[in-house]
């Protein structure tokens, strides 16, 4: 028995970028986090190959081994659909779901593609700039900004990710630091995070009003954020090892335990907790005996009523779309 949650970014009707979706799950393995670009601008549908599975198992005939929530989306906005199964693990029913789909993880996409010319022409700006000529060791950021407009906030996190250039400074804490680069970038100006996300837009769950916690696209990856007490927006997954953030976007759609949010991985409520603590606590609850009743409790609601479910999530129902706002706060870091 398991349940997987698919995430899809749809901004228009008429497109000829693909479809960028995201899949995340738990198994006695772990969690997994999974991506995809699909032609196809529609969260799947489950695979007829399931059938198979559902004979072996001896289930009646009229019975669907992975019941989904399926919903057709329209545009623009972040659409999410549940899918769970009793017999199979959760990677299991990805890989139904996925055909047709190209991974992102095994071949670059064409958003990953995209994103990366662009990265090439901050990263071509700042070899030739006249500060890095001059024989400076830094360049600021508040310079580069200003300078050049393929330099964004994702492209400067990218560029560092990749080991091209070296972030220093005040703001720059959650930032990569990478010895014997010729280019080191002084954060000393905060980024915005609509500079750093997506078409400038966060997804909010229904209990964002208690834990002020966000999803947010980024180069084509979801993450998860959160607001503070200094109105500051904090990364609480993984900015560039997105796979290790299966657990802590599963428990953004699924978990009931809001107050994890706000307190450290010992549980002592009222202290903010980092990326790492976070999803260290998320994965001892997802491998604890209560997420396996959050499960079953779970898979009732999508087969009693796929489109419309009473289960009591951080997502309204167990199909449809997260609200969306654009916040002009700065991102910072514990």
């Amino acid at each position: 028995m398991a349940c997987v949650v698919a995430f899809l970014l749809k901004l228009q009707e008429i497109t000829e970028a693909p479809g960028r979706i995201v899949m995340v799950g738990n198994d006695p393995s772990g969690p997994h986090y999974d991506v995809f670009e699909s032609s196809i601008l529609q969260l799947p549908k489950p695979s007829g190959d399931i059938r198979s599975n559902r004979l072996a198992a001896k289930l009646p005939e009229d019975y669907d081994d992975v019941h989904s929530s399926y919903l057709s989306a329209t545009y623009p906005a972040t659409f999410y659909a549940l899918y769970c199964s009793p017999t199979l693990k959760s990677k299991e029913i990805v890989t139904q779901l996925k055909q047709g789909m190209t991974d992102c993880k095994l071949q670059s996409c064409r958003g990953d593609i995209l994103e990366d010319k662009i990265d090439e022409k901050c990263l071509s700006y700042l070899h030739q700039s006249e500060y890095n000529k001059e024989g400076s060791n830094e360049i600021l950021w508040s310079v580069v900004r200003k300078k050049n407009k393929a330099c964004t906030p994702k492209s400067i996190i990218s560029l560092a990710n990749k080991g091209s250039i070296s972030l220093v400074g005040r703001w720059s804490q959650y930032l990569p630091f990478n010895k014997n680069v010729k280019i080191t970038i002084n954060v000393d100006n905060p980024f915005l995070l609509q500079g750093l996300v997506d078409h400038s837009a966060i997804f909010q769950g229904k209990s964002r009003s208690m834990n002020m916690v966000a999803l947010a696209w980024c180069r084509g990856h979801l993450h998860v954020f959160q607001q503070r007490d200094d109105f500051a927006w904090y990364p609480l997954t993984n900015l560039g090892d997105e796979s290790q953030n299966g657990a802590t976007i599963l428990y953004f759609a699924l978990g009931t335990d809001f107050r994890i949010w706000n307190s450290n991985s010992e549980g002592f409520p009222g202290l903010w907790v980092s990326e790492t603590d976070t999803s260290h606590a998320i994965k001892q609850k997802l491998a604890g005996s209560r997420w396996r009743r959050v499960e079953k409790k779970t898979l009732s609601g999508v087969n009693s009523n796929p489109t419309r479910s009473k289960t009591k999530t951080n997502i309204n129902e167990l199909a449809g779309y997260l609200l969306s706002s654009y916040p002009t706060s700065v991102v910072n870091a514990p």
